[in-house]
């Protein structure tokens, strides 16, 4: 089966069916990172399915200062690499907001 294309752009929505398969916006970004399928199953029920970031864009909107070790262990993502790694991720997606934001 191919793979879906990764669309790297801020509109990627919470999920694109590709046959029986389920592919996220932050699946799509953690298996680039090299996140293991079982971490990224937790993560997408947590951060889409329960906290409601069903896109990129709303994800990236959350100020930094909220996304950080304690948030990420309140809502069962824990792991210092999973929670580094996400911090990361959301400190680039949430610049890129910003600079998104202040060009319009």
């Amino acid at each position: 089966m191919p793979k879906p294309s990764a669309a790297s752009g801020s509109s990627v929505t919470a999920a694109a069916t590709s046959g029986s398969t389920t592919v996220t916006w932050l699946g799509r970004q953690m298996r680039a990172l090299g996140i293991g399928e079982v971490q990224i199953a937790t993560c997408e029920k947590a951060l889409i399915e329960t906290e409601g970031f069903t896109s990129q864009e709303a994800f990236a909107s959350l100020p930094s200062d909220e996304v950080d070790v304690a948030y990420l262990q309140s809502i069962v993502i824990t792991g210092k690499g999973l929670t580094t790694q996400l911090i990361s991720l959301h400190t680039k997606r949430h610049a890129q907001h910003l600079a998104a934001t202040e060009a319009t």
